[in-house]
């Protein structure tokens, strides 16, 4: 029996409206790639935030191996079961890196080279350079000179406080002490220089960065915004505080340093061997984040490795300084684990409401954060929850939930992982 040729058609239309409801896949590739091509695994994009503009719930962006230098920012958000998932193809090693690499190198005496940045990185979260060569960190130039281990960075000590005053009216506390540990140099040649101080020497304290403003022998004159000082004392910087210097070209005189001019913005460094930086991959940090899902729910991102940069869920927890509640969307991660003790210093109450997954964080070992929403019944919103952080293989993961901005206090770590 044939089918009248009007069913046929209804068919037909009914089974092409049917396939183009099928959330599509999209794949990404820096070898043969372009963002002008379809996105198919034949035609790949060529950068992930093409195919993040695009996918949508129940869709997942196949990423080939490589690094890929960018910020993404997915352009919707998944549904209860139908994430949005951004993953390696077939277990391939990604990499999406907040930093550019650095060409044109040209020698500026004895060991140091210079090239101009790609960029000038401006930072939403009062983050700084990042050098690297061959994918491990270099050290800002300083005094005195340190290691690679950064857990221990080598300090001077102050020998004697001479003295400290407030500018409330300004905001400068100018402090003078001595070092007799100063390194022999012309009076004025550490004026510039940025210092970071601990300003006591037995017990905890504020730390504090600043200007040397003026230097005379083994004494140094420090302006600050801070008026953090010794414990019990604020007036005064304990002898026996440690403290050093950065950020000077001249200071630039050790294997593995480097200095950016920002007037020109030209990077200057030693490569850990002193060998010339054209034979490295020399990379400087560009960007805060490798995935921005601020506003956006029920996202996956499973396998993929981040270099440099860090993943933020909502943009409140970098605006606000992680001190604030602000309008935002409702996140939560799979499992609704929580550490009693990661959220002892927020207002809650005992009446939690499980809330549905919509974010997972794994790391490269296939481990997952797990992060919990609460409700509270109380007169706080619904929503109202604590900022939450943890670190899993070196990045670092914020968030922030809530449905109205109040100032609550920062909470504690740690959350668990598995």
């Amino acid at each position: 029996m044939r089918l009248p040729s009007i069913m046929l058609r209804s068919v037909a239309a009914l089974a092409v409206a049917a396939a183009a409801a099928l959330p599509a896949d999209y794949y990404v590739s820096t070898d043969g790639g372009d963002d002008g091509n379809d996105g198919s695994f034949e035609r790949p994009y060529r950068t992930i935030g093409k195919a993040a503009g695009i996918v949508t719930a129940g869709g997942t962006v196949f990423v080939r191996g490589g690094t890929y230098r960018e910020t993404v920012t997915p352009a919707n958000s998944g549904v209860a079961g139908s994430p949005v998932t951004f993953r390696p193809y077939n277990g391939e090693r990604v990499i999406v890196s907040g930093a550019d690499t650095v060409t044109g190198w040209t020698a500026d005496g004895t060991s140091v080279y210079k090239a101009a940045l790609p960029g000038a990185f401006t930072s939403v979260m009062n983050q700084s350079y990042q050098v690297f060569v061959d994918g491990v960190m270099l050290i800002e130039a300083r005094w005195p000179n340190t290691t690679a281990d950064v857990s221990r960075p080598v300090k001077s000590t102050i020998t004697a406080f001479v003295s400290k005053t407030r500018d409330d009216a300004a905001n400068w506390t100018t402090a003078v002490f001595e070092d007799d540990n100063l390194s022999p140099a012309s009076d004025g040649y550490y004026n510039g220089a940025q210092v970071y101080v601990q300003p006591s020497r037995e017990a905890w304290s504020w730390t504090l960065c600043g200007e040397v403003t003026n230097h005379s022998g083994k004494r140094l004159t420090i302006r600050s915004r801070s008026n953090s000082g010794d414990v019990g004392d604020g007036n005064v910087d304990a002898a026996g505080s440690r403290y050093f210097r950065y950020n000077k070209k001249s200071l630039l005189d050790a294997a593995g340093e480097w200095f950016i001019d920002r007037s020109t913005n030209t990077l200057y460094l030693r490569t850990w061997k002193d060998t010339p930086p054209s034979q490295h991959t020399v990379e400087v940090k560009m960007r805060d984040f490798g995935f921005d899902l601020d506003s956006r729910s029920y996202v996956t991102i499973r396998g993929i490795g981040l270099f440099a940069c860090a993943i933020t869920t909502d943009r409140g927890a970098y605006e606000y300084g992680g001190d604030w509640w602000t309008p935002g969307c409702r996140l939560s991660v799979d499992d609704l684990e929580r550490d009693p003790t990661a959220m002892r210093a927020a207002p809650l109450t005992p009446a939690l409401t499980r809330e549905t997954a919509v974010v997972e964080f794994f790391d490269l070992a296939g481990r997952r954060v797990s992060f919990r929403t609460v409700a509270v019944d109380t007169n706080r919103p619904a929503g109202y929850a604590p900022l939450m952080h943890a670190r899993s293989a070196g990045c670092y993961l914020s968030r922030l939930v809530t449905d109205s901005r109040e100032h609550v206090g920062r909470t504690a770590e740690p959350m668990k992982r598995r």
